[in-house]
């Protein structure tokens, strides 16, 4: 479903990679057979190989974080670098080892993973162009390879879990689980001056794959929830660092699990969204575990 042809471009493209337009997500599951082989340590995130050179769409790059000197393509694509529900794919330089995070355009040092800039080899954000404007937003489909790529087999990988529509309204109020007759509320941690909707809902807040849902009101207060088990230790720690953090807004005596079903109607102020990227096992499965626990984010 990939092919490649040669150009001769003021560039000194040395071949483009094309991928098959708007595949579905199993068209994207990742090809054990592909030379180089490649594999994420993170079950949560796939990723398959598009093509020789670094990623494109249309010839235009993208907003990206560059890190330098890890030591594989798998560490590249785990959860620790770029594997980020919100990252469209990576470029990874086999000979230099260079790991390249790509973002659609609208991303900036503000609103990336806020715990990418501390990771070893950090190298900085880099804003995407073509003539000098930058552009390049949606799926991966191709790669183009220039001479300095080929002598550094870059190689070009998309993400397959990158999230398309991030949320969904639920109700006014709270968001709850039905239990019976009973609606049982989440845990949760909360913001403060979150100023919009969509930033409450990223990957930046509470858009994470670990986080069932969120509420959001017109005095810009954000409120991530959690299911029963998780506490202030196992949740991810870069949370407790963004904008806004209210320590004393936080409580995890609450016994909600499974999806958000329902809100408490409490406020016609406040609306409930449930988390279209929650991707995480059950707490209840991971009870016990510990440090792996935290291993994984």
């Amino acid at each position: 479903m990939k092919f490649a042809f040669s150009v001769i471009r003021a560039m000194m493209v040395v071949s483009i990679s094309v991928a098959a337009a708007d595949p579905s997500l199993d068209d994207y599951s990742f090809d054990p057979s592909l030379d180089p082989p490649f594999s994420s340590d993170d079950d949560n995130y796939s990723f398959t190989f598009v093509g020789n050179g670094s990623c494109t769409q249309a010839g235009k790059t993208y907003d990206s974080v560059t890190f330098s000197n890890i030591d594989n393509v798998a560490l590249c694509g785990s959860s620790r670098y770029c594997g980020h529900a919100q990252v469209r794919g990576f470029s990874y330089s086999f000979h230099k080892q260079n790991c390249v995070c790509h973002f659609d355009h609208g991303y900036d040092e503000d609103t990336i993973p806020p715990d990418m800039n501390s990771l070893p080899g950090f190298g900085g954000f880099v804003v995407g162009s073509n003539n000098n404007i930058a552009v390049a937003v949606g799926m991966i489909h191709e790669s183009i390879e220039t001479f300095s790529d080929a002598a550094d087999s870059t190689k070009c990988y998309s993400n397959s879990l990158h999230f398309q529509n991030p949320y969904k309204l639920i109700g006014d109020g709270a968001c709850t689980a039905n239990n019976n007759d009973k609606k049982d509320l989440y845990d949760f941690v909360s913001y403060d001056n979150v100023m919009k909707l969509e930033l409450c809902g990223s990957p930046v807040y509470c858009g994470r794959r670990q986080v069932r849902g969120f509420s959001y009101d017109d005095v810009h207060h954000c409120i991530c929830y959690f299911e029963d088990g998780w506490n202030l230790d196992t949740i991810p720690k870069a949370m407790k660092e963004l904008p806004g953090y209210n320590a004393l807004g936080a409580y995890f005596g609450n016994t909600a699990t499974g999806e958000i079903t329902g809100s408490d109607e409490g406020s016609l102020f406040r609306k409930c969204y449930a988390n279209h990227n929650f991707q995480f096992r059950t707490i209840k499965s991971l009870r016990g575990i510990g440090l792996q626990v935290r291993r994984r984010y």
